[in-house]
């Protein structure tokens, strides 16, 4: 059984550093932010094409007066 722990070199596949976990981190939250702006500026444009379409649609078949 090897017992030595005089090695203090790093090891390059050893786990990232908290300084770089947190910098992942906060490049995850700011892409899913990223992202969650885009899908809400998406559903208001398709909320807003489908008024386009039902004002359309009114304005088609409304019978004149």
């Amino acid at each position: 059984m090897d017992n030595d722990t005089g090695n203090t070199q790093s090891n390059p596949t050893e786990e990232l550093s908290d300084n770089g976990i947190s910098a992942r981190r906060e490049a995850f939250s700011a892409l899913m932010l990223l992202v969650l702006l885009l899908l809400i500026l998406l559903l208001f444009a398709a909320a807003t094409e489908r008024t386009d379409i039902i004002n359309l649609t009114f304005a088609v078949w409304r019978l004149p007066a």
